[in-house]
């Protein structure tokens, strides 16, 4: 994509952002099925590798983060739960935390959408059952951990997702329930 067209790209989802962020329309979104539309297409384009209309791997990259933007806003809706999980959610969002890792804002944003399915306990059981915990540590928690044994001020770490506040504490509340 040229730098135009991601621009523009970048204003179509802030818009769609600001629509979900409404109530009655994020309702349509869910009665209309896109959360199940959006899953479906990052199964495919993650886990079974099709790249979305053909476009090149740097496309395909953005297409799958606008995805999870989109579901990162959805995710707290029950109705958003059953196509999450009939089409291998937790299976796609483990593959991204291995793919998005070294990309703080990719990851942010995944973060986000893990976070709002972990706001139902089936989810984050699952998430847990099949290494979600693990992936998590691997992915950059245990870093800043390590830089505390090494006696670095805990000011000067940087979590780039806010992996503890968005992401652990919703996780441990829901596992306790």
């Amino acid at each position: 994509l040229t730098e135009e067209a991601r621009t523009g790209a970048e204003q179509c989802l802030e818009v769609v952002q600001d629509l979900l962020s409404h109530e009655d329309v994020l309702d349509e979104f869910v009665r209309a099925g896109v959360a199940a539309k959006l899953v479906s297409s990052l199964r495919e384009g993650i886990l079974e590798r099709y790249s979305p209309a053909g476009l090149p791997d740097r496309s395909a990259e953005l297409y799958h983060l606008y995805c999870v933007r989109c579901l990162a806003c959805m995710g707290e809706y029950v109705e958003c739960l059953g196509p999450i999980l009939k089409d291998r959610g937790v299976e796609i969002c483990l593959e991204l935390l291995k793919m998005w890792r070294h990309r703080p804002p990719c990851l942010s944003t995944l973060l986000s959408l893990i976070s709002s399915l972990l706001a139902h306990r089936k989810y984050a059981c699952i998430f847990v059952e099949q290494g979600g915990v693990a992936a998590l540590l691997l992915g950059g928690a245990i870093i800043g951990g390590l830089y505390l044994l090494d006696g670095v001020p805990p000011e000067l770490i940087y979590d780039a997702g806010g992996l503890v506040d968005v992401l652990f504490v919703p996780l441990v509340v829901a596992l306790a329930l």
